[in-house]
């Protein structure tokens, strides 16, 4: 019976380990707060920590994944975007390999970019 208690306590504390902790994560990017209509501009989540894929959402109908922290976007139109990071966490001291991208900083950061003509 020993044997049994101790490999269910064994089995919940792996699950734990295994699991997505949010708080483990830092998730956070900068931005301008305003750009032109084409002009480049770059986004930065070098702060975030535990991230293995950045999920961009620039508000405009365009979407890219990269594993690097920072990303170039073009805005092609003026108007007022809200652009939102979502990542695939690095779970460190665990087995699982990453969480999903809504695992953690509920659902992704955002802000706002005001594109002028």
């Amino acid at each position: 019976m020993k044997k049994i208690n101790v490999l269910l306590i064994a089995g919940i504390f792996t699950f734990f380990l295994n699991s997505c902790d949010p708080d483990v994560l830092k998730v956070c990017f900068d931005s301008p707060s305003e750009v032109k209509v084409n002009q480049r501009i770059t986004l930065n989540a070098a702060c975030s920590e535990g991230v293995k894929n950045y999920h961009w959402n620039f508000g405009d109908g365009e979407n890219q994944i990269t594993t690097t922290p920072s990303v170039d976007h073009y805005f092609k139109t003026a108007g007022n975007y809200e652009v939102t990071l979502h990542h695939t966490a690095v779970m460190p001291n665990s087995t699982v390999d990453h969480c999903p991208p809504s695992a953690a900083a509920n659902g992704g950061v955002s802000k706002r970019i005001n594109v002028i003509d």
